[in-house]
């Protein structure tokens, strides 16, 4: 586990970058909300996934079914709020750390739960609403199963396609669908024919007895409340904030604040991959500038697809000659 002093500045930084994030975007966002209610202006956003309307009103419609969803599960009306604010900021920040870091995935410093937390006394959750609130974590999954965090991905892919890039929402929602209902289905097969606690890793056999144990210790024994970690997060947006601005004002400017949210605990596993990136970056640059790194990008790109096309070869070569007994090649 990584330093709780670090762990909320960097749940700080976390928060202080959606922040940043729909500053920046304010001018955008506002002329979409004006696109969405004037019909002269719908052709310039034609080269869009959606149209401004479309998008605005499917906002507001999932806006409310989300509200009233967290409702169902337990939550009074004045937690709804923060678990939804809470949401979006899960959502959105991770997305955009994905986006601009390049990294596959990444455990957030801070979730919707915790920032729910901030706005309550640990005294003010019953036994129902901690429970809606710790099972909370099936949506985000280790953070590996969030479905904005590939819209991303194709909102670029859209950007660079001929043609009608709508045609890309059609394509996302089937896929969306395929798999959700391939993995449920073999998931029902793999648990009744073989049993859930006989796949050994640790999405089956180990972290969900963790999140109902901490569960139960939360109702049974009530959490201390911590004033000095309003201060320990306010830290982490301020110093975010600033270096955000440096960034933006300096092109000098050396140090990237997303450096800032990655929680530590979880970074020093991947020290040593983060370093080799960083010196083959700056040694290209070096050596051949902007030029010679777009030109060294397609290599890069290929090795992770060529690991991931390796992982899903041996699924196959194990699903049809070793179906008793498969090798552990890439774990969760």
């Amino acid at each position: 586990p990584g330093d709780p002093v670090a762990g909320l500045q960097s749940a700080g930084a976390f928060i202080a970058l959606v922040v940043w994030t729909f500053f920046t975007a304010r001018q955008h966002l506002a002329e979409v909300w004006r696109k969405a209610w004037r019909n002269e202006d719908r052709e310039e956003d034609s080269d869009d996934l959606m149209s401004s309307r479309t998008a605005v009103i499917s906002f507001l419609v999932s806006l409310v079914f989300i509200a009233l969803w967290i409702r169902s599960t337990g939550l009074e009306w004045k937690m709804v709020v923060p678990m939804t604010l809470g949401l979006f900021i899960a959502y959105i920040g991770l997305s955009r750390v994905i986006a601009e870091t390049g990294v596959v995935y990444m455990s957030m410093p801070i979730n919707e739960a915790g920032i729910t937390d901030l706005f309550f006394h640990p005294t003010d959750y019953s036994a129902r609403a901690r429970t809606s609130i710790t099972l909370f974590s099936a949506i985000r999954t280790q953070s590996k199963a969030m479905f904005m965090v590939p819209l991303v991905h194709v909102a670029k892919i859209g950007d660079i396609i001929r043609g009608n890039s709508r045609r890309l929402l059609g394509a996302i929602v089937l896929t969306l669908v395929v798999g959700v209902v391939a993995n449920i289905l073999y998931t029902l097969y793999l648990s009744y024919a073989y049993g859930a606690f006989n796949f050994n890793d640790l999405p089956f056999t180990r972290y969900p007895p963790r999140v109902y144990d901490a569960l139960v210790k939360q109702i049974k024994d009530m959490p201390e409340m911590k004033p000095e970690r309003y201060v320990l997060v306010g830290m982490g947006m301020l110093l975010f904030g600033v270096m955000s601005v440096l960034r933006y004002r300096f092109t000098w400017w050396p140090v990237n604040p997303m450096g800032m949210i990655v929680p530590v605990g979880h970074a020093m596993h991947s020290t040593m991959s983060i370093f080799i990136a960083w010196a083959a970056k700056s040694i290209i640059l070096r050596i051949g500038g902007i030029q010679l790194y777009n030109r060294c990008r397609p290599f890069f790109v290929g090795m992770l697809a060529g690991y991931a096309m390796a992982v899903f070869l041996s699924f196959v070569v194990d699903s049809i000659w070793f179906p008793e007994d498969g090798h552990h090649v890439h774990s969760w």
